[in-house]
């Protein structure tokens, strides 16, 4: 079995931390210039987009699903939270 491969959508950089460690492949979507950079250390890549944006979001994600896809989509952030409900349902994934 391959890695687990989530997609955060905005939040702070604390969830992210040590994800990579538990072998946890992240993918955050933030808007530019909104987060940590540093944060960059733990992800696999970050996308940039509005984070409550659902639809735009689900635009970024798609082809990154279809090349490998995403066990989770979560958020810790209210602001995205039904954005992430959308992108959650649209790619067939379990709600947290």
């Amino acid at each position: 079995m391959g890695k687990y491969r989530v997609a955060v959508i905005g939040g702070r950089p604390a969830p992210v931390a040590g994800a990579k460690e538990l072998g946890i492949d992240v993918v955050l979507v933030h808007e530019e210039g909104a987060y940590d950079v540093a944060v960059a250390q733990h992800c696999e890549r970050i996308i940039h987009g509005p984070l409550d944006d659902g639809p735009a979001i689900l635009e970024l994600l798609k082809p990154l699903h279809a090349e490998r896809p995403f066990d989770r989509v979560l958020t810790t952030t209210e602001p995205a939270a039904e954005s992430t409900g959308f992108v959650v349902d649209a790619l067939g994934l379990p709600g947290v």
